[in-house]
This record gives structure tokens, sequence and C-alpha cells, in this order.
């Protein structure tokens, strides 16, 4: 099942139970704001998905990450190439 929502997760959370989701994917502008939200509603080794166009973004939620229960933190950069075919 995938759900889909939009909302103000920081003030208001993901209005989920407890430990529902296997996997979340966020688009913001402070991620690391969220990270007690998203702790609270994934499932135990579930998979959490930033997407976070500056590096200082990406330094404060893998700081945030790692105060909390996350574990294997890591960081993937995503490369657009142009093809002319």
């Amino acid at each position: 099942n995938l759900t889909v929502s939009q909302r103000d997760v920081v003030k208001d959370g993901f209005g989920l139970e407890s430990n529902s989701v296997d996997a979340v994917f966020l688009d913001l502008p402070a991620p690391y704001d969220c990270v007690d939200a998203v702790e609270d509603v994934l499932k135990p080794d579930g998979r959490l998905c930033f997407f976070s166009p500056c590096i200082e973004q990406v330094q404060e939620s893998c700081k945030n990450l790692r105060k909390g229960n996350f574990h294997s933190v890591s960081t993937v950069t995503c490369t657009v190439r142009n093809y002319v075919v």
C-alpha cells in the first residue's frame, strides 16, 4: 500500500500510528526538523529518504539522524546529465 499526503509534519506529525510505515520519502526545506516525527512512524529497520539540494541540509539531517535511533546513515548524490540522441 502507498499513501501520499501533503501536511506540515514538523508541526502536526504524520497522523499515523507509531511504527506503522516501512518507508518515508521527504522533500522539505528543513528535513532535519522532522526527524522525531519520522522516527515515531517508521517500523524498526524502516527506510528514510530525504531530497536535499544543499550540503548544509544534508549535514544537519545526518547529524540529527545519528542522534536518534537511526543506523546506516549515508548520503547519495544524483547527478543529472543531458544526452543528445
